[in-house]
């Protein structure tokens, strides 16, 4: 059966304007992420510890690694995760 229920946007003007002005920014931010060249950026280079290959298990390789090498981007996509995560919820509770 039909019913004549009027239709109520969920999004108003100024909900669809921050949600236009959140995808330009995570966008805007996935380009800058890939374009830039994350070698020899201070806060991703090594510090001047030698580390015995021998006695460092893989795990702890892993460790190191996302915390010298690949600092920066592991902290992006976390929260790009984060981010994704709240709107999961927040859509999941309407």
């Amino acid at each position: 059966m039909v019913q004549n229920i009027p239709i109520i946007p969920i999004f108003g003007p100024l909900e669809m304007g921050l949600l236009h002005w959140f995808v330009q920014v995570f966008f805007s931010l996935i380009l800058t992420i890939s374009d830039t060249s994350w070698y020899g950026i201070i806060w991703t280079t090594k510090s001047n510890q030698i580390i015995e290959q021998d006695l460092v298990s893989n795990v702890q390789q892993i460790g190191i690694h996302l915390s010298t090498d690949f600092y920066l981007p592991f902290e992006f996509i976390s929260i790009i995760l984060l981010v994704s995560l709240i709107g999961a919820i927040t859509m999941a509770r309407q």
